[in-house]
């Protein structure tokens, strides 16, 4: 896919004031969320920053620390129904919904919509994904799918995190105005070149944080530590937890070039991630991903970092990095593509230096969360607005 000129970026316009009081927004979200993912980076940020803007909000989500929602589908359900009755509440004294889009939330915009309160879907991923990561039966995700689609028919607005996700909203209910693209970003005032804190690592490496699940090219990375084309003196980190750890945690006790210090705060990644060599960000093509886009956060919280990065080729991402100029583009869970860019980056620093600045030029001037939560007040303001005529 093609970008356009403006799918690199947000608008960055002052957000749309409503007449009289500003809106309040109940922010619900049935995901799970944990400190590691980014998931949950996503959704305090925005929240947080929707009051911060003048915004009251309450966000109805799994609150930190507190203890999880089972795994099992009867524990799954019973906590998407006490989150829903918690969110129904919260309504009563909201003018607007914001929703990250999930297919259980159904009973909640189907009620919203019958009290005539306006709802905003954030949509970070096509609802087949979900199928494909929980190996679901076809019927299953078919009646997932219809039901999330039902609520983008019903809302007031709908946020997308790429352009590929915009695009397909479109082709689903047409091209609208209540279709908006609000990408990804990162923290930089804590992600930055000068950061510090974290476990500090001798010699220079290559680095990956994030969820360790399948997509994220766990598999690509250690085979590509073990190619041939693997520049010698550099070591592999990858710092998270996940399905994938004990994989990780088990090769790293054969590997003396690979460290897995398990998860991290943000707060100690930030000093790692300026520390390293290059971020990774070996995302896979499951499920949809080549017809959605992805934008995952450790890509613009490496740039941030002032560090190039090495990305694989999915819309979106690629499509940054190239425009961007602040890193290399490979194929998909190819290790020998993955093991010759951190070969081609050692051997230029000076193309690694300058990539890096470009990302974090990039950051300042784009794709700072700042910007994010600009956009998304804009969104929500327009929403009320329209409402309120």
């Amino acid at each position: 896919m093609d970008a356009r000129p403006d799918q690199l970026s947000g608008s960055h316009e002052a957000p749309a004031r409503s007449p009289g009081r500003a809106p309040r927004v109940v922010y619900f979200s049935l995901e799970r969320l944990r400190p590691s993912q980014a998931s949950y980076t996503h959704v305090h940020v925005i929240a947080g920053g929707l009051e911060a803007e003048g915004v009251p909000t309450r966000l109805v989500a799994v609150k930190a620390g507190a203890e999880q929602p089972s795994r099992s589908r009867l524990g799954r359900l019973a906590s998407y129904v006490n989150l829903t009755w918690r969110a129904l509440r919260a309504l009563n004294d909201a003018d607007i919904a914001y929703l990250r889009a999930h297919p259980a939330a159904i009973v909640f915009s189907l009620i919203a919509r019958l009290r005539g309160k306006p709802v905003i879907h954030e949509v970070n991923g096509r609802t087949e994904d979900i199928g494909v990561t929980y190996r679901l039966p076809k019927g299953v995700t078919q009646l997932l799918n219809a039901l999330q689609i039902v609520q983008y028919r019903w809302a007031a607005g709908l946020i997308a995190v790429t352009p590929g996700l915009q695009d397909w909203l479109a082709s689903l209910l047409g091209s609208d105005a209540k279709l908006h693209l609000v990408p990804n970003g990162a923290d930089g005032k804590r992600f930055h070149p000068a950061a510090t804190g974290g476990p500090v690592i001798e010699g220079q490496y290559a680095l990956f944080f994030g969820g360790l699940v399948a997509w994220h090219g766990i598999d690509t990375m250690l085979a590509a530590l073990r190619h041939q084309d693997w520049p010698e003196g550099i070591k592999l980190v990858i710092a998270g937890d996940g399905p994938g750890g004990p994989e990780v945690r088990a090769a790293a006790r054969h590997e003396t070039r690979l460290i897995a210090p398990g998860y991290l705060p943000s707060s100690e990644l930030a000093g790692l991630a300026a520390r390293a060599f290059v971020i990774l960000c070996p995302i896979d093509n499951h499920g949809s991903r080549n017809l959605g886009g992805v934008a995952p956060l450790k890509l613009f919280e490496g740039m941030a970092s002032g560090r190039p990065v090495i990305a694989t080729d999915l819309p979106f991402q690629a499509e940054l990095v190239r425009a961007h100029q602040c890193g290399l583009v490979i194929p998909p869970a190819d290790p020998a593509a993955l093991a010759g860019a951190v070969r081609t980056l050692v051997g230029d620093a000076h193309l690694a230096d300058d990539m890096g600045r470009n990302g974090r030029r990039a950051v300042e001037t784009e794709f700072d969360w700042r910007y994010r939560v600009t956009d998304t007040v804009a969104v929500v303001r327009g929403v009320f607005a329209a409402h309120a005529r």
